[in-house]
């Protein structure tokens, strides 16, 4: 896991998502910042930032074909997930409450409890 760390997306941008699930790599990304091949999936943390996070950087991560995108709405209490890219973009927007439990793609063996990361982040 990397926390506010850079990601390199074609053609040339290199954003510091709040938390970005890696591959692990054996010099730690130290030559260079992860790219989509290497990115499970991307969490934001958003309060005064949820418009841009639900927009602008959901196209951003869709166009990088990075397959899951999560955003943690502090405002709502709630987690919105993105998933099931076609044509650069996500085709489905699932919003989950605290109470819910969710499976990332990547690992499916995974329960998160989503009232534990609300907590955490909050």
């Amino acid at each position: 896991m990397r926390v506010q760390l850079p990601v390199t997306l074609p053609p040339h941008s290199e954003p510091e998502p709040d938390f970005a699930i890696v591959k692990i790599d054996a010099t730690l990304y130290r030559d260079r910042p992860p790219g989509p091949s290497d990115i499970y999936f991307i969490i934001e943390v958003a309060d005064s930032t949820l418009q841009k996070d639900r927009q602008y950087k959901s196209e951003l991560y869709a166009q990088a074909s990075i397959p899951e995108y999560w955003i943690i709405n502090l405002q709502n209490n709630q987690v919105i997930i993105y998933r099931q890219l076609q044509d650069n973009c996500y085709q489905t927007e699932q919003i989950f409450k605290a109470s819910d439990k969710v499976q990332p793609l990547a690992f499916p063996a995974l329960t998160v409890d989503l009232k534990k990361l609300l907590i955490l982040t909050g």
